[in-house]
């Protein structure tokens, strides 16, 4: 087992954009935005659930969340998670992901995190694969890599979670926009 960093965790500010850019590029390429998933990503992030991690005062992860609109209810998009690749596989990225977790649920407004994502590491957080071709995504989207947690146990979170796992109905994602109006969604999960 490597050597686990403990890195300072804060929310993003704006001044972290170029730091976010440089770890995104590192982490996932030029190509990241190809992948599906981007296309869900319209607007901003969730901005109480955008978090970086520091060592020695230097930006080495970051980690940011979405609304996205599935079954008609607002729920959240994890990611992207990128972590410089010298730390990768040293707990930074984990620290992050149960921050940012921990966050979500404590805000109570959303029942469900999804992501898409590496199927050995998203389980230890309590994400399970999403049920298959329950999900209408915009775009391809390799088999095993869909996943959500239930966030809460509450009533609202039982019907959503009897939504997803019961029955046959097919629901599609579709990326939410905050604007002045309040939340507007995209058509663009829609097939």
């Amino acid at each position: 087992m490597a050597d686990q960093i403990i890195a300072h965790i804060r929310r993003q500010v704006d001044g972290d954009t170029a730091d976010i850019a440089r770890l995104m590029c590192a982490t996932f390429g030029a190509e990241r935005t190809d992948r599906s998933v981007w296309h869900l990503r319209f607007g901003p992030a969730v901005e109480e659930l955008c978090f970086i991690a520091e060592l020695d005062g230097q930006a080495v992860a970051s980690l940011r969340f979405w609304e996205v609109l599935v079954a008609g209810r607002r729920q959240l998009l994890l990611g992207p998670l990128a972590v410089d690749p010298q730390l990768q596989g040293k707990g930074v990225g984990k620290s992050l992901v149960r921050a940012g977790l921990s966050h979500a649920e404590r805000l109570k407004s959303w029942d469900i995190v999804f992501v898409s994502g590496d199927h050995d590491y998203y389980p230890r957080f309590g994400f399970q694969l999403a049920p298959a071709k329950r999900f209408i995504w915009p775009g391809a989207l390799e088999q095993g890599r869909l996943h959500l947690l239930e966030l809460s146990f509450d009533t609202r979170q039982r019907e959503l979670g009897d939504l997803i796992h019961v029955g046959r109905q097919v629901h599609s994602f579709e990326p939410c926009v905050h604007g002045q109006h309040g939340v507007v969604c995209s058509g663009v999960g829609k097939g």
